[in-house]
């Protein structure tokens, strides 16, 4: 008997919990990813200038020969040469298609994972847990692929612009909106999905191990002490050291789909029917990149990748646990 004096009806459903004060909606999840990356990317981009045009060096010459002219032999070399030969401009090369691509990219992508796991009915510690986690990541990362890709292709034509006779197939462009303009002259709405099935394993698999990892290693971290040290849960400590982990196995599991997207991105197009002079698809590429320069050449870019993703995987975790704390304690005064 209830207080009341009334039997409680045993089909009576329990209160609907209130929400949690972490737990956000999908637009509120993507803007605070989004400014997170966005400011990360600000700091990031001059090793994105380097990737993009030691990618492209040499593409599909025999790496066995002995003549083959390398003019970006490392990234501390080649961010020295594009300094002296083309200034600031040249290390800052797309940055405002850097910043666009990542807020798009970025929002997309965490602000669907939450709802992603929902919909795999993920349960921390449960069977599966991992493997949902990972499918999750996936599913916002292959959505997040169509709403960046535009952005993603004219900023690796941009940033090739300049990279000289060691590229090939090079799409000169002055200025964002003139690459914008070219591409939409010469392909329509379609041409800013060129790509596109390189895009999609590259982002799907990069976004899947990134978001994951980053969650499992902040578990395993605040699990027990490491070397004496006990982290903290909402500490600066935690979300970096996890972070710095995240980003080697990302960079390790996109950097061969990194290679083929920016070699379809670039490769010159028969002026008749608009389709690729090197390649017919991401298969072909992947083919033809090994068959020629090896198993190095999928890994082609791997260390200033890491010098880039790593740090851009540790600032944008590093700025969206900051802006979420700080959106919490604006939103959610007294919890």
């Amino acid at each position: 008997m209830s207080s009341s004096g009334l039997k409680e009806s045993p089909l009576a459903l329990p209160p609907k919990a209130a929400p949690a004060a972490n737990e956000k909606d999908v637009l509120t999840n993507f803007f605070l990813a989004a400014t997170a990356a966005s400011l990360a990317s600000v700091i990031t981009n001059p090793l994105e200038v380097v990737k993009t045009r030691m990618q492209l060096q040499n593409e599909l010459v025999d790496s066995s020969g002995r003549a083959v002219t390398r003019v970006y032999k490392n990234p501390f070399q080649s961010l020295a040469l594009i300094a002296r030969t083309e200034g600031i401009r040249g290390l800052q090369s797309g940055l405002n298609m850097t910043i666009m691509y990542q807020f798009m990219i970025a929002g997309t992508r965490f602000g669907l994972y939450e709802p992603a796991k929902r919909a795999l009915g993920v349960e921390k510690g449960q069977p599966g847990y991992l493997i949902k986690n990972y499918l999750a990541g996936m599913a916002s990362g292959a959505v997040s692929s169509f709403t960046g890709n535009p952005f993603y292709l004219v900023r690796a034509r941009l940033q090739a612009s300049n990279s000289g006779a060691v590229t090939r197939g090079r799409h000169v462009y002055t200025s964002a909106f003139q690459g914008f303009k070219a591409v939409y002259q010469s392909d329509g709405l379609s041409g800013f999905f060129r790509g596109i099935g390189g895009a999609i394993p590259r982002v799907s698999f990069g976004s899947a191990t990134q978001l994951s990892s980053y969650e499992f290693f902040k578990d395993m971290l605040l699990a027990r002490p490491y070397l004496g040290y006990q982290f903290q849960d909402k500490t600066v400590y935690l979300h970096l050291g996890a972070s710095v982990l995240a980003g080697f196995f990302c960079v390790t599991a996109m950097n061969p789909f990194d290679v083929i997207s920016v070699r379809l991105y670039n490769q010159p197009l028969d002026p008749q029917t608009g389709k690729g002079l090197l390649y017919t698809g991401p298969i072909d590429c992947a083919r033809k990149t090994l068959m020629t320069e090896g198993i190095r050449g999928a890994f082609k870019g791997w260390t200033v990748q890491y010098i880039r993703l790593g740090p851009h995987t540790v600032f944008t975790f590093l700025f969206w646990e900051q802006l979420k704390l700080a959106y919490d304690r604006v939103m959610h005064p007294h919890e």
